[in-house]
């Protein structure tokens, strides 16, 4: 599993439901894989136009629109020194963490005190043949590497916005995005498969530098442990006489 910095301005591909999902099946399912099978773990791609971002708290909620089945939902916390998520599902246990300004990126278990560190490597670009790889939420700039149609101004759930069709090279609509016009980012996408990412309740906020940081008293530990818990110790046995 790898984070993904860009040194160009790129939106950010916002994976996180890959993150809780694999979290919430791995601790359920730890007594039936082996330590092993997170090598198998999805990659996350957070690749970031940090300058561009504002600094704000909110609930990003995901959604299947065709079934009205909620597929995830996640308080963050966002802003041009880095990115806080934290999976509400299991009542903010898992947190995603990363740092922008010194590219580096963590797990969190808040129940633990324990955190693994994630790998930062470079992001080719992205291509717009899948509307999931041109998903700019969250980023400054609709439609990622799709031709943006501005669609005019409007309002949705009460906040002024700007909305976009992305289309691809034979004009078909891929997603439709909607930019806040406050806070300057993309806010909801939906795509041509009904899968809806929306934020709600934003409110502008102030961080610490020490925000997007492991707490201090948290203890570092490797990909298995973090997953699949310490390994027991073996039972002591007294030397023989």
């Amino acid at each position: 599993m790898t984070f993904v910095k860009s040194l160009k301005a790129k939106p950010i591909a916002y994976c996180l439901l890959l993150v809780f999902s694999v979290m919430s099946e791995t601790v359920s399912a730890q007594s039936k894989s082996s330590p092993a099978d997170s090598d198998q773990l999805p990659e996350v791609s957070p690749a970031v136009d940090r300058l561009n971002l504002p600094s704000i708290s909110a609930t990003h909620t995901k959604l299947h629109e065709p079934s009205g089945v909620q597929v995830m939902r996640a308080f963050i916390e966002i802003s041009p020194q880095g990115l806080r998520v934290k999976d509400t599902e299991t009542g903010g246990v898992y947190e995603m963490l990363q740092d922008f300004v010194g590219e580096n990126g963590w797990l969190l278990d808040h129940k633990r005190s324990i955190f693994h560190r994630v790998p930062v490597v470079e992001m080719p670009e992205l291509g717009a043949a899948s509307p999931g790889q041109a998903a700019s939420f969250l980023g400054p700039h609709p439609c990622g590497n799709l031709q943006a149609v501005a669609q005019g101004a409007g309002r949705w759930r009460g906040r002024a916005v700007n909305a976009f069709d992305c289309v691809d090279n034979s004009s078909t609509v891929l997603t439709v995005e909607f930019v806040d016009q406050i806070y300057g980012i993309v806010v909801y996408l939906q795509t041509v498969d009904g899968y809806i990412d929306e934020l709600s309740s934003m409110s502008g906020r102030d961080f610490s530098d020490s925000h997007f940081l492991p707490p201090e008293d948290y203890r570092e530990v490797e990909k298995s442990e973090f997953f699949f818990g310490a390994p027991q110790l073996a039972p002591y046995l007294p030397p023989e006489k």
